[in-house]
């Protein structure tokens, strides 16, 4: 589980850096947000199944 949150991490943070320096018309801006949303949504999941909330 703490796996997945570091990796929803590093996907936002690729995502913003790819955004800022790709010539492509992706969604980069999009694909970050939505791991960083992911992100959060799996840490509240997270704190509660292991007490830590």
């Amino acid at each position: 589980d703490y796996f997945a949150l570091a990796s929803h991490l590093l996907w936002w943070v690729w995502g913003i850096l790819k955004a800022r320096t790709s010539r492509l018309r992706y969604g980069y801006w999009e694909n970050a947000r939505d791991r960083l949303l992911a992100y959060h949504k799996h840490k509240e999941q997270v704190l509660r199944d292991y007490g830590l909330q």
